[in-house]
């Protein structure tokens, strides 16, 4: 029995041993196979494939692997010339070939929905020597070549493009790597290019070359980084090199479970000095120069599809309570989404004064500006540039307020002595807004215009910003030049803004006082019309003045044409701002119209002004003297030489000084704004009178009135002598001079050789010289052949006649030659004339209002 036993125990060892055998020859001759059946079996869940595998064993203890491949949808993987001694762990490799591409959106969406797990690491590495390692990938310009050692149980040590030791712990994996900016403009295409099309920036080696210390940690979910920098460089932009400074450490962590970053830059110290920029130092005051630092103190995030930061901040590291200059901005609960969505809180502080010097002649300067602001911004640029989509810009802003100071304003031209604005702005999520503001001006001076108080207050609302309505109210106490003062103006415009690009206005101004040369105007009116089109630059509006007592003017414009027009209304209208220009003149009744085309200059063109003036049935009284029914059409032409009037006829009914001239007519032209008369005509003293040519720019001139058939009885009435009567008419000739004395007339003369009758009874005057000189009898009744008379003039009104009569007395029948001097007043004469004319009027007014009662 026990024998059977033992041959069945040996039998049954034989068998194993036999199977074993052919076990171990069967793995041996199927090693391949069976190696990347099982390799793809527990890589399933990362789809690897093993496209080629080629190994061998040896004694004691060694693999050795020929060639081996594999692939992902991240890239390839391929080893040549792998041996590793088991017995004594040495792993010893000639070549690794690692090629990255850019998976397919699902791969990547395949492979992130994978769970990262935490890293658990030997106590021990093999020693690793790894002859060359080549990295390649579709984001880089070159491939990456590697050399790897091991220097330790647990550090491997990495040489050739980049340096970097690498320690490994059992649950982490920490990274010493050193770089250089340099580096990745060597690898990196984006910023090769950048660095290309901007060699200015990095074109100092201090910034180029600046090496970057970093610490990377690695345990399967987080990869943190520590990174050193001491970078102290300048940024060579055009007009304003930039001095800048970043030492200190920056934090980074990176969570690939769900791809999330954290950055801190709380330990990274940066200033940035614009001492060097020219650009700046053109719009600040001497010894002012920023020194900006970024501060972010605590971490911010960036996920799959948006960036948090907390708080971010842009100082000015000169902003002490010793300087009176503060550069704030602020920012808070920043997030961007990726999807086009940004949201911020803001608050910023400018205190500084300025002073901005140009290349013109016009530098403005303040001695100090303060802007403050706050408020939270809400951006969609979610339809931005789709083609599938309007591409619009959705924004809203709430909370928003700004203000602004500005003291001591000045420039060559312009000096204000403070400035205050500030408006709110609020949008909500429809894109409907409602902004609301005002500006004040409390002095200021415009080469010689004044400016006291000035005050806009504006409202903007809309349901959408394709449909905008903005009011506007301004108001100005006063403003003065030099010859002119007006005073409280106010204005109120309401603005209709469609799609950002057509713009209609409708608003009205009022004038309470207006001086021009000493002219008060009474308050003024004007009513405005307008409409914009922003995109072709298209402007037309109508503007309705209404002057006192209703007197209207109609201004339109279209682009550069300006049409002025003056519908026909009663010229009284004006009397008052007439009045002020010629005193004591009153308009009775008459009509004006006008109509004036104007062209705007542009570029070097000239001003340019065509039209017509008509003035029907005028009568006016200045002083005594009364000016009825004027009536003159004209058109009128406006250019670089002044005002230009064609030839066109002037008439007058008539003209009362105390004595009547009637029927008047007179060619008015004008040439480069000189105005004169030719062929003034008319009836006096039932004669004609012609003046050939006056001018009318009050110049020294001489001219001649002709003077024919005047009536000598009316000229004798003048004097309203009783019991004088003549009969007979004179014409004759008057040179008259107008120089700065005023109007004269010398070596003038009158004449009739037709002859008439002078008769003289019971004149008290002529009796007391009759009684003295008795010959003088003879002219009591004379018919006289010929009268001729000597006219001299003086400025003072004074008129002084030499007289030669020739005739004979029928009664005592005589021949007579009478030579007499005579002068008289002709200023006194006719103003008594005018007098008595107005008692006359007066008492017949009376009596007239008598009969009416």
């Amino acid at each position: 029995m026990t024998r059977f036993f033992e041959r069945t125990w040996a039998a049954k060892t034989l068998t194993t041993f036999f199977l074993l055998i052919i076990l171990v020859i069967c793995a041996f001759i199927f090693k391949r196979p069976l190696a990347v059946k099982s390799i793809e079996y527990f890589t399933d869940s990362h789809n690897i494939t093993i496209q080629c595998l080629d190994f061998s064993f040896a004694l004691p203890f060694k693999l050795k692997v020929q060639e081996a491949c594999v692939s992902s949808p991240m890239g390839e993987l391929s080893i040549e010339n792998m041996t590793w001694q088991l017995w004594t762990n040495d792993l010893a490799i000639e070549e690794i070939h690692i090629n990255h591409s850019n998976a397919a959106t699902s791969d990547i969406k395949a492979s992130s929905e994978q769970k990262a797990e935490r890293l658990s690491l030997p106590q021990s590495l093999p020693r690793l020597n790894i002859t060359s390692l080549y990295i390649n990938s579709d984001v880089l310009v070159q491939p990456i070549k590697l050399t790897v050692k091991s220097v330790a149980e647990t550090k491997v040590k990495i040489t050739g493009d980049l340096s970097a030791t690498i320690q490994v712990n059992p649950s982490y994996l920490t990274t010493d790597i050193e770089w250089r900016l340099s580096d990745l403009k060597k690898f990196i295409p984006q910023i090769q290019e950048w660095a290309r099309s901007k060699p200015e920036l990095l074109k100092k080696a201090a910034l180029d070359q600046a090496i970057i210390s970093t610490l990377l940690t690695f345990d399967g979910q987080t990869l943190h980084s520590q990174n050193a920098l001491n970078i102290s460089s300048n940024v060579a932009i055009k007009n304003c090199p930039i001095d800048f400074v970043l030492a200190g450490t920056l934090i980074t962590d990176i969570n690939l479970v769900d791809f999330s970053f954290e950055i801190d830059v709380n330990q990274l110290t940066n200033q940035v000095s614009l001492e060097n920029c020219s650009m700046v130092h053109n719009y600040l005051a001497d010894g002012d120069s920023p020194q900006l630092s970024l501060l972010i103190p605590t971490p911010f995030t960036l996920s799959g599809n948006e960036i948090k930061i907390p708080k971010l901040s842009i100082i000015d590291l000169q902003s002490t309570n010793e300087v009176d200059i503060i550069r704030l901005l602020e920012l808070v609960n920043l997030s961007y989404k990726t999807a086009g969505n940004l949201e911020v809180g803001y608050q910023f502080t400018l205190k500084q004064p300025i002073d901005i010097q140009t290349t013109s002649m016009t530098n403005l300067s303040a001695e100090m500006v303060d802007f403050q602001g706050v408020g939270k911004l809400n951006v969609d640029l979610s339809n931005f540039k789709n083609p599938n989509a309007a591409n619009t810009i959705n924004f809203n802003i709430t909370d928003n307020k700004q203000q602004i100071r500005i003291k001591n304003l000045q420039s060559k031209a312009l000096a204000l002595a403070e400035v205050t604005s500030g408006f709110t702005f609020d949008s909500n999520a429809a894109n409907s807004l409602e902004m609301s503001g005002n500006i004040h001006i409390s002095q200021a001076k415009l080469d010689t215009i004044n400016i006291d108080q000035a005050r806009s207050n504006f409202v903007v609302s809309g349901k959408h910003y394709n449909d905008l309505q903005l009011s506007l109210d301004s108001h100005l106490v006063q403003l003065q030049d030099t010859g002119f003062n007006l005073q409280n103006f106010s204005n109120h415009l309401d603005l209709n803004i469609t799609d950002l690009d057509s713009m209609s206005v409708t608003g009205q101004s009022n004038l309470t006082s207006l001086a021009i040369q000493n002219i008060n105007f009474q308050p003024i009116n004007i009513t405005h019309l307008a409409q914009v089109n922003l995109q072709s630059e298209e402007l037309s509006s109508q503007h309705y003045v209404n002057l006192e007592q209703d007197f209207v003017l109609e201004v339109t414009q279209q682009q550069a044409k300006v049409n002025i027009g003056i519908p026909e209304q009663a010229i009284s209208r004006l009397n008052n701002t007439l009045a002020q220009i010629i005193h004591t003149l009153e308009i009775n009744q008459g009509k004006l119209s006008a109509s004036l085309d104007i062209t705007l200059p542009l570029d070097s063109q000239e001003l340019m002004a065509k039209g017509q003036a008509s003035i029907q049935n005028l009568s006016v009284k200045y002083q005594d003297y009364l000016v009825n029914n004027i009536n003159y059409l004209t058109p009128v032409t406006y250019n670089s030489a002044g005002l230009q009037l064609s030839n066109a006829n002037l008439y007058i009914d008539s003209i009362d000084v105390g004595l009547t001239i009637s029927d008047i007519t007179a060619s008015v032209s004008s040439k480069n704004t000189v105005l004169g008369l030719q062929k003034v005509k008319g009836n006096i003293f039932e004669g004609e009178f012609l003046i050939p040519n006056l001018w009318l720019d009050g110049r020294e001139q001489q001219f001649n009135v002709n003077l024919s058939n005047i009536e000598l009885a009316e000229v004798v009435a003048l004097q309203q002598q009783p019991g004088i009567k003549i009969t007979g008419k004179v014409s004759g000739n008057l040179p008259m001079y107008i120089n700065q004395q005023g109007l004269m007339v010398d070596n003038g003369w009158l004449s009739s050789l037709t002859g008439g009758k002078l008769t003289i009874n019971n004149n008290p005057s002529f009796d007391s010289i009759k009684m003295q000189q008795p010959e003088l009898a003879l002219l009591e009744n004379l018919d006289f052949t010929q009268l001729e008379s000597k006219v001299k003039f003086n400025p003072d009104g004074w008129v002084f006649f030499d007289i030669a009569l020739k005739g004979n007395n029928p009664d005592k029948n005589q021949s007579v030659n009478f030579n007499y001097s005579h002068e008289e007043n002709l200023y006194s004469l006719l103003e008594s004339v005018r007098l008595v004319n107005a008692v006359g009027d007066t008492i017949e007014q009376k009596i007239n209002q008598g009969d009416k009662k």
